[in-house]
């Protein structure tokens, strides 16, 4: 009877060995996993402040581009309105010009009869007075085209100041992008008999009630996120198993990023210049 409860008594200190042994090992990578995170975390905290400066970048040069855009809009109306005068002005010379003329030919058939000397004068009269109009047509004229060759200029102007700012929406849509890519979250509260968790990132980093979220550990999925609640900081969501397997318990290493790029199929990108944060 000693005897066995001797042995009893010995298998018991190797199993309680084993599971110190065991704790020890798997804490080990607990703790190392957890490096790991944090890493990826300050590295994609040093990405956003480059982020943010290049985004900073972005809006003064829109900020600029826009009121640049808005002095050669206003200068090109002005242009516009300029050069429909003009033209008015010079059809009411073309018409007036019409019109000498006719009195011209009147006086010249006039001279061809016996000429007086008031009909000379008056002739003479009429002539300067059309020279004076063709005169002020040409320079009429002359304005016209100056106008036009103006407002071309600005509508190609406005044109590429457009194409600008589209090139520099763009170019903050992907860098929105690639933030919400290197945004890492962590669970803050877990409730495993409702099957939900608390995460610290929220619409502030991007998150919306239609984002991919997904539960990692150790750079692998091992369940995905159904976001339930949106705050500035937080985001509320349900635990969804992959491919139908049993519920994950969430470990303190586990972290939370976005995946397929952090927008699902159905959601919009938002074409504002508001980058996401790392927590």
């Amino acid at each position: 009877m000693i005897r066995l409860l001797l042995i009893a008594s010995t298998v018991l200190s190797l199993a309680s060995a084993f599971l110190a042994f065991q704790t020890k090992v798997r804490g080990g990578q607990l703790t190392e996993d957890r490096e790991t995170a944090e890493k990826k975390a300050q590295t994609s905290q040093e990405q956003l402040n480059k982020e943010k400066k290049q985004k900073k970048d972005l809006e003064e040069k829109l900020a600029k581009a826009e009121k640049e855009g808005g002095e050669l809009k206003t200068s090109a109306e002005k242009a516009k309105t300029d050069l429909t005068q003009a033209k008015d002005e010079s059809t009411k010379l073309a018409e007036s010009l019409k019109e000498k003329d006719s009195e011209l030919r009147k006086a010249k058939e006039e001279m061809s009869k016996p000429k007086t000397e008031d009909l000379k004068a008056a002739t003479a009269e009429s002539e300067a007075k059309i020279a004076d109009l063709r005169g002020q047509l040409e320079k009429a004229q002359q304005a016209a085209q100056q106008q036009e060759t103006r407002a071309e200029e600005l509508v190609k102007q406005i044109a590429e100041m457009k194409r600008k700012k589209e090139e520099a929406v763009q170019k903050a849509i992907i860098a929105k992008k690639e933030a919400i890519k290197s945004t890492v979250g962590r669970v803050v509260a877990y409730n495993p008999d409702w099957n939900f968790i608390v995460v610290n990132i929220g619409d502030k980093n991007g998150v919306t009630s239609a984002s991919n979220l997904e539960v990692q550990r150790s750079g692998k999925t091992v369940a995905k996120l159904q976001v339930t609640r949106v705050q500035p900081e937080e985001t509320t969501a349900g635990l969804v198993p992959l491919n139908g397997a049993k519920f994950v318990k969430i470990e303190p290493s586990d972290v939370v990023v976005f995946a397929d790029g952090g927008v699902s199929s159905s959601a919009s990108v938002s074409t504002t210049l508001d980058t996401a944060k790392v927590p």
